[in-house]
């Protein structure tokens, strides 16, 4: 099932329109943050629930408003393809993102998921996407070119495991190293260089080291539940217009991320490559959907920064 999610969460415009109607007249109750729909639940909130899941293609049939074995396992594929906890429970945040993929006010497949502590790759990596400059601290994959690969090209040579050219480009001998040195010291060989492979390539032993593992290379490091592809962008508050203050009311400074609180709650921390960590607590009128604003101390800096796509890590509270 989870190897068609990707065809799954792009319905036509039919559907849409189709679906927009349905739940028109659908008379849920989910702006009460208590409303849940589990398994031998039935009523209106669980033919909205499968409405829903029916116009992902995660669900056959019609919608009958009993939640039964079939609905429960087309909640935890959903659940599962946007990240959150997988317990067959449609609760207020799983309804929230479920009807806005049913509306098509969000793609499914922007969420790049990575099960902690063994990542799980859901999508497969587009290697045809000619953007895919990587700054240091950056995720690298197949496909990446940059500064970013160039430092881990240097880290893999240093510890043994590349030999090749460190041209900047993340080619298959690049993916084969750091599937290599992943294999050595216990970690999933996914070829993905991220937060969990940077630690352990940062703590250990050069040489190598028998009884070395990724788990205590880890030890202290921030923890996250998902990893989320955003659009950034930077500010401070020392550019001409803006105030000093968070919409929260908290000060703006380094360290504060704005975000759209539908899709990224405040209060949320994350980690940030190449910036470390945030908090979100600011919004504004343009931070819509996965667009984010970074704060920085100074104006240069913010321009310095510009915008770019980049993946933050949701960490764990």
């Amino acid at each position: 099932m989870l190897s068609m999610i990707k065809k799954f969460f792009r319905p036509s415009l039919c559907r849409k329109i189709f679906v927009a109607v349905v739940l028109f007249f659908s008379a849920g109750n989910f702006n009460n943050a208590s409303a849940v729909v589990k398994l031998g639940d039935s009523g209106e909130e669980v033919k909205e629930v499968q409405v829903c899941l029916i116009a992902q293609e995660l669900l056959s049939g019609e919608a009958d408003g009993i939640c039964g074995e079939s609905t429960v396992q087309a909640i935890k594929d959903f659940q599962t393809a946007v990240g959150l906890p997988v317990d067959g429970v449609c609760g207020p945040e799983t309804f929230r993102l479920l009807r806005a993929a049913a509306y098509g006010e969000i793609d499914i497949t922007d969420f790049m998921v990575e099960v902690n502590p063994e990542p799980q790759n859901i999508f497969s990596v587009d290697e045809n996407i000619e953007e895919n400059y990587a700054e240091v601290g950056s995720v690298i994959k197949k496909g990446s070119k940059g500064p970013g690969v160039v430092d881990i090209q240097k880290k893999l040579s240093a510890l043994g495991f590349f030999s090749g050219d460190v041209d900047g480009i993340c080619g298959d001998a690049t993916v084969q190293a750091i599937k290599n040195f992943q294999e050595s010291i216990d970690m999933t060989p996914d070829g993905i260089c991220g937060i969990m492979t940077y630690a352990a390539m940062e703590n250990a032993p050069y040489g190598g080291g028998d009884e070395f593992t990724w788990e205590e290379s880890f030890d202290g490091f921030p923890r996250y539940k998902r990893v989320m592809q955003v659009e950034a962008t930077a500010y401070s508050p020392q550019e001409p217009g803006l105030g000093i203050h968070t919409a929260s009311g908290t000060v703006v400074r380094r360290g504060v991320i704005a975000v759209d609180p539908f899709f990224i709650p405040f209060g949320t921390r994350v980690y940030i490559p190449g910036y470390g960590e945030a908090v979100a607590e600011d919004t504004g009128d343009a931070i819509v959907g996965h667009r984010i604003d970074i704060a920085f101390d100074t104006y240069v800096e913010a321009l310095e920064f510009g915008r770019r796509t980049i993946e933050i890590y949701i960490l764990e509270d």
